[in-house]
């Protein structure tokens, strides 16, 4: 399994000896430093040759991998056109519609952030250094920590499913230390005088369908993709229950509904043929209601970044303030982990912090008490 250096001079680039100092062809002195090797490495009747540019150790190293590949019959060869990011994207787009929830999600981030700038990039032309500039680039357009993290987390999801689905044989480029950090923060929520003005907004906005749903996510903190897929099949009136079909944790989840759900469900109308309780203008699945979302945010005056989601994360503070149990909370939101639930913990700590406190007013009016009897004898 022979290396070579290689001549680099014009006209020659021969194969030399790696004892050689000068070309045995040109008669050109070889490089001392930076030289450009040729791999030739034998096994089984199969030859594979490499041209490999940088110091000699790696150049062994790489010899040793081959072959080592080779042996064990796993051996790619990397010279091989590797897929576009784009021709991996249709497969695992087709694959996710069947298999993920968040399929919409996915397709709305990688055409808003990752198509253009690599989609016609072949996988092994994607460097570590592109996914810095990448970043750089994100952060200069202002694009939050989550936000860039989430369309990191797609673009593994791509290099893995090409590897996993035998489609790719290289490496991912995104390393650990790419992602940033997410600052801890505060579950967002609402005041009971935002929740007031939130509910009345809803009242007056013009598409009656969407006002509905998001009186349906105040009260019941689901998540936006378990509203727009609810059926009227899964709504039970007689039991003042409802089903969620396949959450997030992977489970139909059976939930009771509060007296409100209940009036707002039964006032509902129900849209000609469809199935679904909160249906699209052709009685299919909705999809999105951002544009209906931000007219109803403005008119409640709430502020342009409080997210659809934080009605979720409301729902939980209300309850967890006013001392419902996190057990129940969980339930509520169907959270796989009671650990999901516990960033509402510091609620129920106030509480209990209010509940110590009365006793301090027990022991106020014992005490003055006992010293109007004092006064009095």
């Amino acid at each position: 399994m022979p290396i070579y250096q290689r001549c680099p001079h014009k006209g020659c680039k021969s194969d030399q000896s790696l004892k050689n100092k000068k070309c045995s062809r040109c008669a050109q002195p070889l490089p001392r430093e930076n030289k450009t090797y040729k791999l030739i490495i034998w096994h089984n009747n199969q030859t594979v040759t490499r041209i490999f540019s940088g110091p000699l150790e790696k150049a062994k190293n790489l010899e040793a991998k081959i072959k080592a590949e080779l042996v064990e019959g796993l051996y790619y060869d990397r010279r091989k056109k590797a897929p576009t990011l784009h021709q991996i994207w249709k497969q695992y787009h087709l694959w996710s519609q069947k298999n993920n929830k968040g399929w919409y999600s996915y397709l709305s981030t990688y055409n808003a952030n990752i198509k253009k700038p690599f989609g016609k990039k072949e996988l092994d032309k994607i460097s570590s250094s592109d996914i810095r500039k990448f970043i750089l680039n994100l952060e200069n357009k202002n694009r939050s920590p989550k936000h860039i993290k989430n369309v990191l987390a797609l673009f593994r999801r791509l290099y893995n499913f090409s590897i996993e689905e035998d489609l790719y044989k290289g490496h991912c480029p995104i390393k650990k230390k790419h992602i940033p950090r997410i600052p801890r923060r505060e579950p967002e929520t609402l005041s009971p005088e935002q929740l007031g003005s939130l509910w009345n907004a809803c009242e007056k906005n013009q598409d009656y369908q969407v006002g509905a749903i998001v009186k349906f996510l105040t009260l019941t903190g689901r998540r936006r993709g378990e509203a727009l897929g609810l059926l009227w099949q899964d709504v039970d009136v007689a039991k003042a229950t409802y089903t969620i079909r396949d959450t997030k944790s992977g489970h139909d989840e059976t939930l009771p509904m509060n007296q409100w759900t209940m009036k707002l469900l039964k006032q509902h109308p129900r849209v000609m043929k469809s199935a679904y309780v909160f249906p699209d203008n052709n009685g299919d699945m909705r999809k999105e209601i951002n544009k209906e979302w931000k007219k109803i945010k403005q008119l409640a005056g709430l502020p342009d970044n409080f997210r659809l989601h934080a009605l979720r994360h409301a729902f939980a503070s209300f309850l967890v303030s006013e001392g419902v149990d996190l057990y129940i909370v969980q339930k509520l939101l169907a959270h796989k982990s009671i650990a999901m639930t516990e960033k509402y913990a510091h609620l129920a700590n106030k509480k209990l912090q209010e509940g110590a406190q009365v006793m301090d007013q027990i022991l106020e009016d014992a005490l003055s008490g006992e010293n109007k009897a004092d006064s009095i004898s």
